[in-house]
């Protein structure tokens, strides 16, 4: 109990001990550091660090300590109103969680051109833009506790076909993204004794927005929304391996095929995805539901419903300011009046 109590208190010491930092690469703006690299060496555990939105985008970096990103979020232009200024918080190269980052949290960043690198356990990426989630083989290791949500993402791949066997995923919360090109695991290794494949990774796929390929197993599927017309189901044949619970498909389902698929009823295919989404110009916000669909399962499928509904452009959730008005000049007898809106964005 004692130990119990000391390690409490050492948690506790821990937080308030934690600082915040400023990055911003803009010379004539007053900050902590210049780049991600710079806070990372000097920034200690548990410390917040707000990547600050610039005309220029930040170098990647390798992180091997617990911190806190924490960008403006993304198409701030499109979702008006969302920032007092439109510019992102962009990062143009990759950005690696390395042994020594577990607890790490990212958020609101843009990287749409570039990779994060996973290769520790006990991660939450959230509400961020970015071109490739990568979890990469590493023989002999096992990740667990990876929270991967309200994202927008053009592709997730793992599991490659180098770096050594029995490497393994366990536990992925990935919920309420939206995934433009693919997502795919690659398998562990084939067992003769069964004849099966070993999966390599497990855990809840939950009320996202596939637009292209997914290839996953051994995972429970519940509430996603499959847009392509030609997809692969290949993942279907499995189904003794996915729970698949009330999706949403644009493709004719197999049904009865009944020795190859075993599709639980309650999933919904051959959908005419114009008439499910409402459209429109903003990159995200076109895949809400329309409030006329007549699909019976609408109100529980997609990335604004779920546990952690999509928040449009990835604002962090944390309190921000989308308008501020600040005259030029102000007079001795009733200063200067400031006006300003903000909202908590929880």
């Amino acid at each position: 109990m004692k130990y119990l109590v000391v390690l409490i208190l050492i948690a506790i010491a821990q937080t308030l001990c934690a600082k915040s930092w400023r990055i911003n690469n803009n010379p004539e703006i007053q900050a902590d550091f210049r780049t991600l690299a710079d806070a990372h060496i000097s920034a200690g555990s548990g410390d917040t660090i707000y990547l600050e939105p610039s005309l220029k985008c930040y170098d990647g970096f390798t992180c091997t300590k617990k911190l806190i990103l924490i960008g403006a979020g993304y198409f701030l232009a499109e979702n008006s109103p969302t920032q007092s200024t439109p510019l992102n918080s962009v990062v143009c190269g990759d950005i690696t969680f390395n042994p020594g980052s577990e607890g790490s949290e990212m958020m609101g960043i843009s990287m749409w051109n570039n990779t994060v690198n996973i290769k520790v356990s006990h991660l939450q990426i959230k509400r961020n833009l970015i071109r490739n989630i990568s979890l990469p083989r590493q023989a002999g290791k096992r990740l667990n506790n990876l929270f991967i949500t309200q994202n927008y993402l053009y592709s997730v791949y793992g599991g490659y076909e180098w770096g050594g066997t029995d490497f393994f995923v366990d536990d992925l919360i990935f919920s309420n993204n939206i995934v433009v090109k693919e997502m795919y695991f690659y398998y562990n290794r084939f067992n003769d004794d069964c004849p099966c494949y070993l999966q390599a990774l497990n855990g809840q796929i939950t009320n996202n927005v596939f637009l292209g390929d997914f290839s996953l197993e051994s995972c429970q599927i519940k509430n996603n929304i499959f847009f392509k017309t030609a997809l692969d189901i290949n993942f279907l044949k499995h189904s003794e391996y996915n729970m698949l619970e009330e999706n949403i498909f644009a493709k004719v389902l197999p049904w009865s095929d009944t020795i190859n698929y075993k599709i639980p009823v309650g999933n919904i295919d051959n959908v005419n995805m114009t008439n499910l989404f409402v459209g429109g110009a903003s990159p995200d916000a076109k895949w809400q539901i329309k409030s006329t669909s007549t699909l019976p399962i609408k109100d529980k499928c997609g990335v604004f419903e779920g546990l952690t509904p999509y928040v449009l452009s990835g604002i962090p959730d944390i309190p921000s300011i989308y308008y501020l008005n600040v005259p030029f000049t102000g007079k001795k007898t009733n200063g200067l009046n400031v006006t300003i809106k903000a909202k908590s964005n929880q």
